[in-house]
């Protein structure tokens, strides 16, 4: 998935989380780098989701996320979807 993400193969690397997280979803990076996958399609709903996954998985940090970045990124995206939503409702 690491390399589809590095050469914008977003779909493939979709498609490789989505089967690891089939394999063993208690691991909370696979969730994690399928929110940045969302974020990078501008699925914002879905990164959220993702993240929001990962830090039930891992919320003190002790399988290796670091919680607090998790909580940042999850804020961020609420924040995102949030002003996009707002914008959506603004006549034009």
């Amino acid at each position: 998935a690491t390399a589809y993400m590095a050469l914008q193969q977003y779909d493939n690397a979709e498609a490789a989380l989505l089967k690891a997280i089939a394999l063993d979803d208690a691991r909370p990076l696979p969730h994690l780098r399928l929110s940045e996958v969302y974020e990078k399609q501008n699925r914002l709903a879905d990164a959220l989701v993702a993240a929001e996954r990962a830090l039930e998985r891992d919320p003190t940090g002790q399988a290796g996320l670091n919680a607090e970045q998790v909580r940042q990124r999850i804020a961020r995206l609420r924040q995102r979807l949030a002003s996009s939503s707002a914008n959506q409702s603004l006549p034009h």
